[in-house]
């Protein structure tokens, strides 16, 4: 009798982030008038939030995160055959 080496072949889907959530309760908002020096629209906290959303995930990936999630991914993959 002779065993064969036998192998299994798994494609996973590249690693990315998939949203971005932002704890609104450490959103502080300054209570300033409104005035004709200082205009406040809701496009400008919009670009905010997205300028924030893009810093905060370039800095996550520039640590690490999306390589420590595919260790761990590939680790649970292999658990679980």
């Amino acid at each position: 009798m002779k065993l064969l080496p036998q192998s299994i072949n798994i494609t996973l889907p590249e690693t990315k982030i998939l949203s971005h959530e932002i704890d609104e309760d450490s959103v502080m908002v300054y209570d300033e008038k409104n005035s004709i020096f200082n205009p406040l629209e809701m496009k400008d906290y919009s670009n905010f939030r997205k300028e924030e959303e893009a810093k905060v995930e370039k800095e996550v990936i520039d640590k690490g995160l999306l390589d420590e999630a595919e260790e761990q991914t590939v680790k649970l993959s292999l658990i679980h055959i």
